[in-house]
């Protein structure tokens, strides 16, 4: 993790064309290093766990280690999630199946690392080996919402909330004017969660709204925008459909 740090960039935004538009802009980044994946990579391969490893560019994903029909399967049931197809990246010998290292080093070295994805049927028992296997501070572990199959692994100190923070710093924007909204266990935080929200993050807000996903953000919005109410419904309207 200490390699994946020191990969964090913390970059100052392009010129703004005439319209005050600046394309591929990045704030800022940070993500996992070389020696982080490889760790990963071989805790996957151990356990028989089929790994999707995000690229920082592009948005493409990778698929590792994946054999087998229940991998198919699970790779298959997170493109119908996200639409994202994975690229798959053979990493065994294929005479003798062990990992082939030169092909990962290969790999780790051309692609930079966002963040991975171990998948499996039970995210709480995938949760426990990260735990008990892994460093302790290696990573960030976030279990995948919803109908959790996966456990995502990022950087040391890379959540939600930071993200959010410094986005707001590098636009200039008061934090404390910032409304964000989730369901998941990643979103934990202050502030407020619709009916439909995990348990974990019904019982880390302040308020539970008794109505469920876009209806919830509505429902919020018209409580606290400053905007007429018929203004803010139509604003959500638009954004959220």
């Amino acid at each position: 993790h200490k390699q994946g740090q020191k990969n964090a960039q913390e970059r100052a935004p392009p010129q703004q064309d005439q319209h005050g538009v600046a394309h591929e802009e990045v704030l800022f980044e940070l993500g996992l290093g070389k020696e982080d994946c490889r760790l990963l990579i071989h805790f996957a391969a151990a356990r028989g766990h089929v790994l999707q490893y995000y690229g920082r560019r592009g948005g493409q994903i990778y698929a590792l280690n994946a054999v087998g029909e229940e991998h198919a399967a699970l790779l298959a049931r997170y493109t119908g999630l996200t639409q994202q197809v994975q690229v798959s990246v053979p990493i065994h010998d294929s005479a003798t199946g062990a990992l082939c290292e030169t092909t990962i080093d290969n790999f780790l070295d051309s692609v930079p690392c966002a963040k991975v994805l171990l998948l499996h049927a039970d995210a709480d028992a995938l949760l426990a080996q990260a735990k008990e296997g892994l460093p302790a501070d290696a990573y960030t572990l976030i279990k995948g919402s919803p109908h959790p199959f996966f456990v995502e692994f990022l950087p040391p100190g890379v959540t939600k909330g930071e993200g959010l923070r410094r986005l707001c710093a590098a636009l200039g924007h008061p934090l404390e004017r910032v409304v964000a909204f989730g369901d998941g266990e990643n979103d934990v935080g202050r502030g407020v969660a619709v009916r439909n929200a995990r348990e974990v993050t019904k019982a880390a807000a302040d308020v539970v709204l008794q109505v469920s996903e876009v209806t919830g953000a509505r429902v919020l919005c018209l409580a606290v925008c400053p905007l007429s109410s018929v203004a803010t419904h139509l604003a959500m309207s638009f954004a959220l459909h």
